[in-house]
């Protein structure tokens, strides 16, 4: 079940995204950055990046035409990385969807950085 809902926000978010990439004719990108190597990386870890491209390749890989790139990397539970990480591919890699956060501390701080960037975040599994 966890799994079709985080599909069917992925795909939902992606499509009312596209608009965006196809304005400047690039790649809907779409950034995991979750716990990989650290207290919750059973949780969600590289697991979850290869359900979420599982997700995109049922889809057919592209959005109204434009296809979907996903990008994942490690927080290893920190916040500071979680943070950097989302500011980094939203400034240089031009990504519109951020998942992640897997705890607290880095869910709050992937939020901030998407509602200062104006960029959708998805928080998988922390309780703040």
């Amino acid at each position: 079940m966890k799994h079709q809902l985080t599909t069917l926000a992925l795909l939902l978010a992606a499509a009312g995204l596209a608009s965006q990439a196809a304005y400047a004719q690039e790649k809907v990108k779409i950034g995991l950055i979750t716990d990989m190597s650290s207290l919750y990386s059973d949780v969600e870890g590289k697991g979850g990046a290869t359900a979420m491209q599982m997700a995109i390749d049922d889809f057919g890989g592209k959005v109204l035409g434009q296809p979907i790139e996903l990008m994942s990397a490690d927080h290893q539970n920190k916040a500071d990385i979680a943070a950097s990480k989302a500011r980094e591919w939203i400034d240089t890699a031009g990504v519109t969807l951020l998942f992640g956060g897997t705890n607290s501390g880095t869910a709050l701080a992937m939020a901030k950085v998407a509602e200062e960037k104006k960029r959708v975040y998805f928080n998988n599994g922390a309780g703040t």
